[in-house]
């Protein structure tokens, strides 16, 4: 399969990737009528394959990265250069709705993680369509995104009933590397040390939080600028003394 003919697969025949890419080989040289070398009678001409083809593996994995991941792994299909490209990709986008069943959905994040050979990883988003009373792996996948230094998480959960919740994995408690933390239906234990020193940026829907957790939520993230809660509840006010704090949504 061709480059070009997968990634328009993946975004539409009309797509249009947002990323500049540099030539590599310097200015085209547009050569002369008399100077081109006809191969059996047909002028050979650089496609747009070709060039995407021709980039170095850094390049290529940067805009694997920017796909979801499971178009990404699908790009193995391209070629062997591509077979093994998409395990140091360092962004995943797993969505569950993109399966048809939720032992495909756990089996097919299990398989990427497993085989990421990525040391950093900048963010890891998980749209579960259901969170159910056991942890959908959920505290074992997080907590290899802590072990690599992940920056940025979001965990959106569609349950179909209230009461299912979840609990995060100790290790992301006090995950240094943290930025951005986005969470729905998080379930907060006031009895864990909590140490965000990096985290810049909490979303948090669905959740019940007394005035004794929001105070040591605020205190734990020193450079907190953005907090947004929303459908919360549980607490009677909220103080915030923080001049770091840009935007509060509640």
């Amino acid at each position: 399969m061709e480059v070009m003919a997968f990634l328009k697969t993946l975004h539409g025949e009309n797509c249009s990737l947002s990323l500049r890419i540099p030539n590599p080989f310097g200015p085209k040289t547009v050569a002369s009528p008399s100077s081109k070398k006809p191969k059996n009678g047909v002028e050979e001409e650089e496609t747009l394959d070709d060039r995407i083809s021709q980039l170095p593996d850094s390049l290529l994995i940067q805009i694997l990265s920017l796909l979801w991941t499971k178009d990404a792994v699908s790009s193995c299909v391209l070629s062997k250069r591509w077979q093994y490209l998409w395990t140091s990709v360092y962004n995943f986008n797993f969505v569950a709705e993109a399966f048809k069943k939720a032992e495909n959905f756990i089996s097919f994040v299990d398989h990427v993680l497993t085989h990421s050979s990525c040391s950093k990883i900048k963010k890891i988003y998980l749209f579960s369509l259901v969170v159910p009373e056991r942890d959908l792996k959920i505290s074992q996948w997080l907590s290899f995104a802590v072990e690599n230094k992940v920056e940025d998480v979001m965990l959106y959960a569609f349950a179909l009933a209230e009461y299912l919740s979840y609990e995060l994995p100790l290790s992301i408690y006090t995950c240094s590397s943290l930025v951005t933390l986005n969470l729905s239906r998080w379930v907060f234990d006031k009895r864990l040390i909590l140490a965000w020193n990096s985290l810049k940026s909490l979303k948090v829907r669905t959740i019940r939080l007394d005035d004794d957790d929001i105070v040591k939520l605020l205190s734990s993230c020193p450079a907190l600028e953005i907090l947004e809660l929303s459908m919360f509840g549980g607490f009677r006010r909220l103080e915030i003394n923080s001049s770091n704090l840009i935007s509060s949504v509640g």
